[in-house]
């Protein structure tokens, strides 16, 4: 609980209330994207990190970060690295992989991967 506190508590210290996140909205995939990963961590944690965002604040679907991947350069901020999604298969949760636009999959939530958060347009 600790851990969700602290990382909840840098959230609010580096974006402050949701409002204030900087976001680009990506039209063609009906989101707003943050410009900014929110770290690594593992994948229970980035979920909370994104819900405690409020206003619907999430993890992107696997089909949603290979569609970030087309736009990682006007998005902005991304690593040459995994990012967690929210989709939950067979294994545990599929991963994307921003240098190379392919989805793969993670046998361990345990794991510590970057965390992008995005919401839908309204």
């Amino acid at each position: 609980m600790s851990r969700i506190l602290s990382i909840f508590i840098v959230i609010q210290f580096l974006f402050g209330c949701s409002e204030n996140i900087e976001r680009k909205t990506v039209d063609e995939l009906k989101l707003e994207v943050m410009t900014k990963d929110l770290g690594e961590m593992n994948w229970q944690d980035a979920k909370t990190a994104c819900k405690d965002l409020g206003d619907g604040w999430r993890l992107p679907t696997s089909d949603e970060l290979q569609g970030l991947f087309k736009y990682r350069n006007s998005i902005g901020g991304f690593k040459k690295s995994q990012y967690w999604s929210s989709t939950v298969q067979r294994r545990p949760v599929s991963i994307g992989f921003f240098d190379y636009g392919t989805v793969v999959f993670d046998n361990s939530k345990e794991n510590t991967h970057y965390v992008r958060a995005v919401r839908d347009i309204e």
